[in-house]
């Protein structure tokens, strides 16, 4: 099973994500969603997925600038 994290500032786009994912996949799963870059960098160092949805213009932290905070890790971003 793909495990995907969802992080974006935007609760809508947040929902509406999560949303697609369990409705139209048998074999992924939304491993965790978040509101905040930091609360989701620290969630991803502990327990990396497979696939991450991302959004790139949130306060606080870019998208690209979480993205070098876990480049040791290996998933895909979408």
């Amino acid at each position: 099973m793909l495990k995907i994290a969802i992080i974006d500032d935007e609760p809508k786009s947040l929902q509406f994500n999560a949303s697609l994912v369990e409705l139209y996949t048998s074999d992924c799963s939304v491993l965790m969603t978040h509101s905040d870059p930091q609360e989701g960098l620290e969630s991803i160092l502990k327990n990396p997925p497979d696939l991450l949805l991302l959004d790139i213009e949130m306060p606080g932290m870019t998208g690209f600038e979480l993205l070098k905070k876990v480049a040791i890790l290996n998933f895909d971003v979408i």
